[in-house]
């Protein structure tokens, strides 16, 4: 079909076209008189990329969107867009409370704590895969809402933004499919439920454990039975703890979150604390 079908067919404006096509989302046919032939699949992404415009990404994105797998890269997006929602609404937040009080070197105190904290949220949603990688970014938030007063804590934070740059964490091919899977039925709640368990494990350990007893007996015998270990949680789980050995994540990044992040190091502590109380319950597992 010609430009003026297409656009027809796709609710664009010429020049829109015109400026998808300079940007190779697609390429018509071009006939032997000079005008463009588009195809019913022109049509249909064109379509698609409206809809994509009309949310809010860039050409860039949409571009990496069809070069990729469309759900698991959207799912992505989703994940980077949520991301950068939360740091608007941390923003709109200070500036409704600059208005109120006029106080601007408390502004200025939040804003340095706000973007040194993102500076870390966005760096683990980039460094660690899929749904993985967000689960760490909403884990690790709460910890840094605290101003940076030391040198410790300074040589600390460069030390999480070196790590978190140069961090290579790749997973298989087969167990990054299943996690990006995962990703499409794990939601911002569910990740939120997992955080509060553990928060629940290390307020009260003895009154989670009694509480949930059946589902964590039913647990325990699953994760020793067959069916589990051959399993793609499973092996997420191993090649995952494999990794962590390998690149640093136990004994350069937690080391250096725990001195940047006091409320951190607190959180260990007590989670090192439910653990011994599992134990003494389940001798032969951990938390």
């Amino acid at each position: 079909m010609q430009l003026n079908a297409l656009c027809k067919v796709c609710g664009l404006t010429k020049k829109a076209v015109e400026y998808y096509v300079d940007q190779q989302l697609v390429r018509p046919q071009v006939l032997q008189n000079g005008y463009r032939d588009f195809s019913q699949q022109d049509a249909e992404l064109l379509k698609k990329v409206a809809i994509l415009r009309r949310l809010g990404l860039s050409v860039q994105t949409i571009r990496t969107v069809f070069l990729q797998d469309p759900q698991t890269a959207l799912q992505q997006v989703t994940q980077q867009k949520a991301a950068h929602l939360a740091v608007e609404q941390e923003r709109l937040s200070l500036l409704r409370s600059l208005a109120d009080t006029q106080d601007w070197d408390a502004i200025r105190q939040q804003l340095d704590i706000a973007e040194k904290k993102q500076a870390i949220l966005f760096r683990l949603l980039n460094a660690f895969p899929g749904c993985y990688g967000n689960y760490l970014r909403l884990h690790f938030a709460k910890f840094l809402d605290l101003p940076i007063e030391s040198i410790e804590q300074q040589q600390a934070f460069e030390t999480v933004v070196h790590y978190l740059d140069n961090v290579d964490f790749t997973l298989s091919p087969d167990l990054r499919d299943y996690l990006e899977q995962a990703a499409r039925v794990l939601d911002q709640q569910a990740e939120e439920k997992i955080a509060a368990n553990m928060e629940g494990i290390i307020n009260d350990p003895e009154a989670y454990l009694a509480e949930h007893k059946d589902e964590l007996d039913a647990y325990l015998v699953y994760k020793t039975s067959e069916a589990h270990k051959d399993s793609p949680a499973c092996r997420l789980q191993e090649q995952l703890h494999q990794l962590h050995q390998q690149k640093g994540y136990y004994d350069v990044f937690l080391p250096a979150m725990k001195r940047l992040s006091p409320s951190y190091a607190a959180y260990c502590q007590g989670l090192e604390a439910a653990n011994q109380v599992f134990l003494q319950h389940y001798p032969n597992a951990s938390l």
